[in-house]
């Protein structure tokens, strides 16, 4: 899924789903932390989330429970006398209603052009740009194939089925260079993980 907050797609940065952190250790010589964080333009209705920043002196940022409507943030965060950062994302949206199951959508929040930065540099503006039509069309066919439920209109010739990495990104308009003999689609995995089973439908 690209990184999107506010209608603008970020080129780099972390996603998040449901309560996650992320711990890392701070390079020497960097004194900033400065990242754009919100809702992800595909979380569900529900989200309710709230971004932390903690250090080895405490708590060093905390945002208000922010929702699908909150403008994203800009921060930029002091990191004076910290030797690590941890990177959290608190789900307050509805529980899951299936034990076990994978963070709804609505726990989706992005830390958009993450980045440190260096004693006397300056913040960078952000590197985003307008989401595509097209990529916004495909992510959220990526999306609701998430939620397991989507609908095909009809088509009087039918379907064509062709396996796709889920990560790739894919014009919908353009048609596959060439079209297998033979269509095999198959996953595994162990007890209590959850492994994607990708794939597309082209319309004849």
């Amino acid at each position: 899924m690209p990184l999107v907050l506010g209608g603008q797609r970020f080129r780099r940065g972390i996603a998040m789903a449901g309560s996650t952190r992320v711990t890392f250790s701070l390079p020497p010589g960097h004194d900033r932390l400065v990242a754009t964080v919100g809702v992800s333009g595909f979380a569900g209705e529900g989200a309710r989330l709230m971004f932390r920043v903690t250090g080895d002196t405490g708590e060093l940022f905390r945002s208000p429970v922010m929702t699908g409507q909150t403008p994203p943030r800009r921060v930029v965060i002091p990191l004076a006398g910290t030797r690590s950062v941890t990177l959290s994302l608190a789900d307050d949206s509805p529980e899951d209603t299936v034990p076990g199951a994978p963070p709804s959508r609505d726990g989706w929040g992005d830390w958009g052009d993450l980045a440190l930065l260096e004693p006397g540099q300056e913040v960078p503006e952000p590197g985003s740009r307008p989401l595509q039509a097209w990529e916004r069309t495909v992510a959220e066919m990526k999306a609701s194939a998430y939620d397991l439920t989507f609908s095909l209109p009809s088509s009087a010739a039918g379907y064509r089925v062709l396996p796709w990495n889920y990560v790739d990104e894919m014009d919908p308009s353009r048609s596959p260079p060439a079209w297998p003999d033979t269509v095999r689609l198959s996953t595994f995995a162990t007890p209590g993980e959850y492994e994607p089973l990708s794939f597309v439908l082209f319309a004849d």
